[in-house]
């Protein structure tokens, strides 16, 4: 039964890190079409905020 278990978390392990990358894909297309609209300064000011609110 734990080798079930092991596969069932590497499986559990790999779809994680299949969804990390798709989501990491989707925020850094939403970041490239908001410095299309805004210019690179609105993005880094953007992408600056939420590191200094969790500082």
């Amino acid at each position: 039964m734990s080798e079930h278990t092991t596969t069932g978390s590497s499986a559990a392990l790999e779809r994680a890190e299949q969804v990390r990358d798709r989501i990491e894909r989707e925020a850094e297309t939403k970041r490239n079409a908001i410095a299309a609209v805004l210019g690179s300064s609105g993005v880094t000011s953007a992408s600056e905020s939420p590191k200094q609110a969790s500082a």
